[in-house]
């Protein structure tokens, strides 16, 4: 109960109609600029992906589905889901490193219960990413170093 005490309804929009949240998630991505909307499962939140991409092109739409197993369970999540899940989180490491432009809107979109799941935490992204731009002149020690940080073995050659 204390955590329904702590929810500020100011900020909070809940309960609307299916056909109009579309609508109204869109506008308010427009007049806040960056939006979180927890949707009730997987294909709503494709739905409104969708809807999204539809009414405003120019919108930065970062999608954090849930994991496809439960936690401590014997069966690790998808590769797939884990880059979908990380993919999103870098992104938005870097908005938040480079300090966030005024002009792009963006919007989080998650469900239920990708949003009760823990996440790491930015020391995480800090450590473990590495970006490189075009132009930039890197060493290769400095690659190799984070490759092998990161749990790649040096061999001669790659297949």
């Amino acid at each position: 109960m204390n955590l329904i005490k702590n929810i500020d309804l100011k900020q909070k929009i809940y309960g609307g109609i299916d056909g109009a949240v579309h609508l109204l998630v869109a506008q308010q991505a427009a007049r806040l600029g960056q939006l979180v909307y927890i949707a009730r499962d997987d294909a709503r939140m494709a739905q409104m992906q969708r809807a999204l991409a539809a009414l405003d092109p120019a919108l930065e739409i970062y999608l954090l589905p849930a994991w496809d197993c439960l936690p401590y369970d014997r069966v690790s999540p998808h590769p797939g889901i884990i880059s979908q899940r990380i993919e999103p989180l870098s992104g938005l490491h870097q908005i938040a490193q480079k300090g966030a432009p005024a002009e792009p809107k963006r919007v989080v979109l998650t469900t239920m219960n990708s949003w009760m799941q823990k996440l790491p935490p930015l020391s995480f992204f800090a450590k473990n990413c590495l970006s490189i731009e075009v132009g930039q002149e890197i060493a290769q020690n400095d690659i190799t170093d984070f490759l092998t940080k990161n749990g790649f073995i040096r061999t001669q050659t790659a297949r």
